[in-house]
């Protein structure tokens, strides 16, 4: 499958989207501010990214 990316994914809608999709054999990425401390489905890799800049896309 392919890879999905999600913004605001440590979110409570996004959390649950990022699990779904993760269960259903996608590559799940997803970006927050803040994604530390956030209990994340195993294979959910979480990136530090902010809307306001374009710093962070090319690793994605």
């Amino acid at each position: 499958m392919g890879r999905i990316i999600i913004t605001g994914g440590t979110g409570l809608i996004g959390s649950r989207l990022a699990k779904n999709l993760a269960e259903g054999g996608y590559e799940v990425v997803v970006l927050s501010r803040n994604p530390a401390g956030h209990d994340l489905l195993n294979g959910v890799r979480a990136v530090q990214w902010d809307a306001r800049t374009a710093v962070g896309w090319g690793h994605l």
